[in-house]
């Protein structure tokens, strides 16, 4: 997969859409009137992550008996947040 989005999802007051470039990038805008928290996800453990090119710790969680690398970010309203793996 080169990449996916999915555009205007319903949440809370507004929508939300999410981008997903291969597997080592994803974007997410809030268009909603209230900051949102983004969980982003990537497949397989991975010990550095960037969010809004800021260099945080991954957490490794097991969902659905997948491994993926986990990071929590709030997104204020008419914001996109961006978050990719890092080597």
């Amino acid at each position: 997969m080169e990449w996916l989005q999915v555009a205007d999802v319903p949440v809370a007051d507004g929508t939300v859409t999410v981008r997903h470039d291969g597997h080592v990038s994803t974007t997410f805008t809030n268009r909603s009137d209230e900051t949102l928290l983004w969980e982003a996800r990537f497949l397989g453990e991975h010990r550095w992550l960037e969010i809004n090119g800021r260099r945080l710790p991954g957490r490794p969680e097991v969902i659905d008996g997948v491994r993926h690398t986990v990071v929590k970010a709030p997104v204020r309203p008419g914001r996109t947040a961006g978050a990719k793996i890092l080597p």
